[in-house]
């Protein structure tokens, strides 16, 4: 093998080697934009303790975007969110789990006629 053979090899080698890590790259922020999905359901408040709530068996994270709305989407406060109130949460799932986004307090279980969340709501 000459000399000249061999630069060319490695130029080339080097190239595939650059190109693939590029590629791949791309395909792991796709893949990241892609595990990030909107999650809506209503329940009942089993637990409530510092940024923690337990809906139905969920644990939904409060973070500083958190809205809580009444359902005709007036801010309330936090402090509403108390056991045994029924709320529709619409949360993010995330890699640390579900971050609440949109919190919103019912007066009673919404069935399928009673749409809360809208295309507006995203």
């Amino acid at each position: 093998m000459t000399k000249n053979n061999y630069g060319r090899r490695l130029a080339i080698w080097t190239i595939i080697l650059v190109s693939t890590l590029v590629m791949a790259r791309v395909d792991l922020r796709g893949a990241m934009a892609a595990e990030s999905r909107f999650i809506r359901f209503q329940g009942v408040i089993m637990e409530h303790q510092g940024t923690t709530l337990v809906v139905n068996e969920r644990s939904v994270y409060l973070t500083g975007v958190t809205k809580v709305l009444s359902p005709d989407k007036k801010a309330l406060r936090a402090e509403l969110l108390v056991h045994g109130q029924w709320v529709a949460v619409e949360a993010e799932q995330t890699a640390i789990g579900l971050q609440a986004r949109k919190i919103y307090l019912l007066p009673k279980r919404l069935r399928a006629a009673e749409p809360l969340f809208t295309n507006e709501s995203e």
